[in-house]
């Protein structure tokens, strides 16, 4: 079965992707077609194996747990996910961040490492690349809000940040 070598936590994207296909806009996939047409590098925060590496320090129960909590949640789940979209695009990244606070499971038991930690460590590599040259920073939604939040972070450094409207 092609499914048992995967990650849970690929499968539980694969899931959510299938159920969206052809009804969302790809951000991370504009932003790039658009630097590409444009001859601009595109850089990373962080590379893939550093995000699977994330998975990868789940214990099997906490990532059996995240399959089953999206299974469960089922048509609740995706509702959570327009209403997270929603947000998002009406710019309230402090109400988004209190969506995520609210929800329960693995995700919001290892918030520092799935969400402070990695910001923090975005700022240095932030900072230099806006001092390189002129630079369009994009991150998940889940990293802009709250106080550990890559906007907050950034503001602590001295930036001024001021929303843009795509």
């Amino acid at each position: 079965n092609s499914f048992s070598s995967m990650k849970p936590f690929t499968v539980t994207q694969l899931g959510v992707q299938l159920h969206f296909v052809g009804k969302t806009e790809s951000y991370e996939m504009s932003f790039e077609k658009i630097a590409k047409e444009n001859g601009i590098a595109v850089k990373g925060l962080e590379t893939i194996a550093e995000q699977m590496a994330l998975f990868d320090n789940l214990t099997k129960e906490q990532q059996a747990a995240m399959v089953m909590e999206n299974i469960r949640t089922g048509d609740e789940g995706i509702e959570l996910i327009k209403k997270m979209q929603t947000v998002y695009q009406s710019q309230q990244i402090d109400e988004l961040y209190q969506l995520i606070q609210a929800e329960d499971g693995v995700i919001n038991e290892e918030q520092s490492a799935f969400l402070d930690d990695r910001n923090k460590k975005w700022i240095p590599k932030i900072e230099t690349y806006v001092k390189e040259q002129n630079a369009f920073i994009a991150v998940g939604a889940g990293h802009l809000g709250g106080p550990k939040g890559v906007i907050r972070l950034l503001e602590k450094e001295g930036y001024t940040l001021t929303p843009i409207e795509l």
